[in-house]
């Protein structure tokens, strides 16, 4: 019986994420755990337009989240990914309450 059945990852999308995906592909790995990706959007669009955000931000996070959850699935993790839009304490807690997980796991904060 895995510890965590569910690994939410938080993802900002640039270099500092690396170090979190790796452990975090190991750890699922050895516990047979599910990862859930999220990155939240930050930009205007996606501050005030919220899900119906559009643009090179919204598109640049989906594309980034699909490598990285492509990633996760070749290795045998049954992994999602998710884009949310605005605050991302907000985000993140408002998706913990939400649906639960077992472990959050984020990188250092990064230039973001």
């Amino acid at each position: 019986m895995s510890v965590y059945k569910t690994i939410l990852v938080t993802l900002e999308g640039t270099a500092t994420d690396r170090a979190i995906i790796e452990h975090i592909k190991l750890l699922a790995s050895e516990m047979g755990s599910r990862v859930v990706l999220l990155h939240v959007a930050t930009g205007v669009p996606a501050k005030y337009h919220r899900t119906d955000a559009a643009g090179k931000e919204v598109e640049e996070s989906q594309a980034f989240l699909g490598r990285v959850q492509a990633e996760f699935t070749a290795a045998g993790i049954p992994t999602e990914s998710e884009l949310a839009y605005g605050e991302p304490v907000k985000e993140i807690v408002n998706w913990v309450r939400r649906k639960g997980c077992d472990l959050v796991a984020m990188s250092t904060h990064g230039i973001s």
